[in-house]
């Protein structure tokens, strides 16, 4: 995630625009701006700083604020909102925790978690993403054997106290057919 500093954002936008300094209400409006839309302010700062070296504009800030306006009027943006994100990753996380731990492979637990219709799978390029979701994995793993092997172990005693022999796998046996007279 992207961090922006409305000073830092201000005295590049000032530098950019020659020098010019923002009017109180301009300055008022553009931080309106930057505090929802923080990237759309500095993309549109180098655009009209490119219109005003071109000698098409002769305000940068006038402009700038203009602009906003458009984009608050209709103009669609697309944007990226990292709760989901946030959100699907801290669900992926409940899962290994609570299901995936029983996976015998870690390529079976990230193909559920990053695969086709997995939860992460939009993010399935994030290689920081993927190796924490795979540590998470390998640190979780043990508690899923561990619960398999208290299970195995009560179903053998189960077996033993209930007298059940343990289960094979049936054997073929021909058919035979009986052939009506």
């Amino acid at each position: 995630m992207t961090e922006y500093s409305w000073l830092e954002t201000r005295e590049k936008a000032v530098s950019l625009f020659g020098g010019e300094l923002p009017q109180a209400a301009t300055e008022e409006a553009v931080l309106d701006y930057f505090r929802e839309r923080p990237g759309l302010v500095v993309n549109l700062i180098a655009d009209v700083a490119e219109a005003k070296k071109a000698g098409r504009a002769r305000s940068g800030w006038a402009i700038l604020r203009k602009r906003l306006g458009d984009y608050n009027n209709g103009e669609d943006e697309t944007v990226t909102d990292n709760t989901d994100r946030q959100l699907r990753q801290t669900v992926a996380e409940v899962h290994i925790r609570t299901a995936l731990l029983y996976c015998d492979r870690e390529s079976e637990a990230m193909d559920a978690l990053f695969g086709h219709f997995g939860l992460l799978r939009a993010y399935a390029g994030d290689e920081v993403l993927r190796q924490r979701m795979l540590d998470l994995y390998r640190e979780e793993r043990p508690r899923g054997e561990a619960s398999e092997l208290a299970e195995l172990e009560r179903a053998d005693q189960r077996r033993e106290r209930l007298h059940i022999a343990p289960w094979t796998p049936p054997t073929k046996r021909p058919r035979t057919r009986e052939v009506e007279a």
